[in-house]
Parts: structure tokens; C-alpha cells; sequence
């Protein structure tokens, strides 16, 4: 990772906290997969570079396919919201893990 920018929505009424984390990364080998632990975080979206990305949800992490042809430094932006029963404790990003292409 080389750069990364947090910022949290707070709202003046409601109960909902909006957030984003933007992460400059760059791929150092051949991956295809970005791991991103979230604990219990609801994500909203997901952009690679300005482009809408389907991303996978398990417990705990979300994996987020990464362009084949693009450059070896990429922006992804992720969107979450925390309600009334969220946590935000290591809100938005605790760790990130690469899957290598085969």
C-alpha cells in the first residue's frame, strides 16, 4: 500500500455513519484478487480506479477482482455505513492480503 485517506459522514440527526477509505496500492507481482479485512463493516461499493467493481463478501473480508491489463498502481475507494448495531472499531481497513494469479 502506498498512500491511503479515510473520512467519516457524521451526520447532525440520524444513526447512520457513512465511510470511505481510498488506498493507493501498487502490485509488486501478479494478482488478481485484493483482500480487504473489514470486520463487520457493511460495504456499500466498490471502485478500481473510477469504475464500479463487483466485489465478494465472507466473514470478515471482501475481495475485490482487480483489471488484468491495468497499470501496477491502482486506486480503490470503498464506501461502508455503520448503523445502530455496527461496530467501528479498525473502521474501515485492519489488514490487506493479495491472491496471485495462476
Amino acid at each position: 500500500m502506498l498512500d491511503y485517506a479515510l473520512s467519516l459522514d457524521l451526520p447532525d440527526s440520524g444513526n447512520r455513519i457513512e465511510g470511505r477509505a481510498v488506498l493507493t496500492i501498487r502490485r509488486t507481482a501478479r494478482i488478481d484478487t485484493l483482500v480487504l479485512d473489514l470486520l463487520s463493516l457493511r460495504v456499500d461499493s466498490v471502485l478500481v480506479g473510477e469504475r464500479a467493481t463487483r466485489f465478494r463478501r465472507d466473514s470478515g473480508t471482501i475481495r475485490i477482482p482487480l483489471p488484468a491489463a491495468s497499470s501496477d498502481t491502482l486506486t480503490i475507494a470503498v464506501r461502508s455505513t455503520i448503523g445502530p448495531t455496527g461496530d467501528a472499531t479498525g473502521f474501515p481497513v485492519s489488514t490487506t492480503r493479495a491472491t496471485r494469479q495462476p
